[in-house]
């Protein structure tokens, strides 16, 4: 019950608030004395840009999740049939940097991609002109996109490999028996 009690407090409140919030006049706040369906009146005007985020944002987060799913799987793989004793170590290096804030994390890939940064600096002491401004791109966001959800899609990935590599060494005698 408790738990219920939190989650209820901590999850479902919020959303009933922001429900409120959505059927209340424009900068009132007021949620309670004042009910409008103003505020979706321009949500099917075309000039209004808000599909526009909406579609780049769901094409993000499908190839984000496809990039992740070819980049972990064979990662995981690695870890439950390949590795060995090395993938202890392995693990360690991708759980390590979970440790430091995401946003320090992020803010060094900001320091390495913008345009006096790491790479321009580096790209101009090689003798090369430097490099274009490329922190604000599609590719820039989708970089840091699978970098921040790589430990997320990794480790359960792992430890569904290694549930089927336990069924699969299990013989099926013992499932009879089981049953």
């Amino acid at each position: 019950m408790p738990v219920a009690v939190l989650l209820g407090l901590g999850f479902l409140a919020p959303m009933v608030a922001i429900f409120g919030y959505a059927f209340a006049t424009p900068r009132s706040f007021d949620v309670f004395s004042s009910f409008t369906l103003e505020n979706f009146a321009g949500l099917f005007d075309p000039t209004n840009t808000v599909w526009l985020s909406f579609g780049w944002s769901l094409g993000f987060a499908m190839l984000t999740v496809a990039i992740l799913a070819v980049v972990a799987y064979p990662i995981a793989y690695g870890l439950n049939a390949v590795f060995g004793r090395w993938s202890q170590l392995v693990s360690v290096l991708f759980v390590f940097p979970l440790f430091v804030s995401e946003n320090v994390r992020l803010y060094g890939w900001v320091l390495f991609f913008i345009k006096i940064g790491v790479l321009d600096g580096g790209l101009k002491w090689l003798g090369f002109e430097g490099g274009p401004e490329i922190l604000y791109t599609p590719v820039t966001t989708l970089f840091g996109m699978v970098y921040t959800y790589l430990p997320f899609m990794l480790f359960p990935m792992t430890l569904g490999l290694a549930w089927c590599r336990a069924i699969w060494s299990t013989p099926p005698a013992t499932w009879a028996r089981a049953g």
